[in-house]
């Protein structure tokens, strides 16, 4: 995919942000998700989804960009470009639909004091609501379409199959990309822990996969051990 939406530039209307992105996408290290690593995160964010708001704010800043591939188990091929700098977290969404690769226009980015601070508090004073902790993360989700990227949403917004303005179209863009916001965030995390197994390979793409489960324990162990509240290390539930 990555490949393919690189050769797509070309064919798109130029602009800052695309040659960019373009910078990016060149120097990105490659990461490419199994299916089980994706299903057991898709059940983390929907079950226990407070396990990411709880580890928030161990979120790596990346010193290098990031290609995220994901084997989807429904088959849906997902992508995405992830860079930062020292302040905010960028994200690029990306999908491959009837074989054509698309990048959304809108990107995503976080505060690295709002999850930090949002990691911390979570972790001692908030719920586990599973609604609740939701709601809260996308509180920290900016969704914003650059300005070089106006003008392909107005011409996509004078379609004849497309009843709105390009405000409209605007809106659609940050509505989508922030719907992958979460499971983004997760799979970014989730590298951090020990339940999964990152192998580079000879083509260069580093290949993570799930370990073994860790010995499950009982609320009260839990309790006894202190982990809710353990600012040392990263604590991952709802992977079986």
């Amino acid at each position: 995919m990555l490949a393919q939406l690189r050769s797509s530039f070309v064919e798109m209307p130029p602009c800052q942000e695309r040659d960019q992105l373009a910078s990016l996408l060149e120097a990105a290290v490659q990461y490419r998700f199994a299916s089980d690593v994706v299903l057991g995160v898709e059940q983390t964010v929907d079950r226990v989804p407070w396990t990411v708001e709880h580890n928030l704010d161990r979120l790596a800043r990346p010193t290098e960009p990031l290609w995220f591939e994901f084997e989807m188990p429904d088959g849906q091929e997902k992508a995405a470009l992830i860079f930062g700098d020292v302040e905010r977290l960028y994200i690029l969404p990306v999908w491959r639909r009837d074989e054509i690769v698309y990048h959304s226009r809108a990107l995503l980015t976080f505060s690295f004091a709002a999850t930090e601070k949002l990691g911390q508090v979570s972790r001692q004073y908030l719920s586990r609501d599973r609604a609740e902790a939701l709601e809260r993360m996308m509180m920290i989700v900016a969704a914003y379409v650059p300005k070089g990227f106006h003008g392909e949403l107005a011409s996509i917004s004078l379609r004849k199959d497309f009843a709105g303005t390009v405000d409209d179209m605007i809106l659609l863009s940050k509505r989508d990309a922030s719907a992958e916001a979460i499971f983004l965030l997760a799979n970014l995390l989730i590298l951090e822990t020990d339940r999964v197994s990152v192998v580079e390979g000879a083509d260069g793409i580093r290949r993570v996969t799930m370990t073994a489960a860790a010995p499950r324990r009982t609320w009260l162990r839990r309790a006894r051990a202190g982990f809710d509240v353990d600012n040392s290390s990263l604590t991952w539930h709802g992977l079986r």
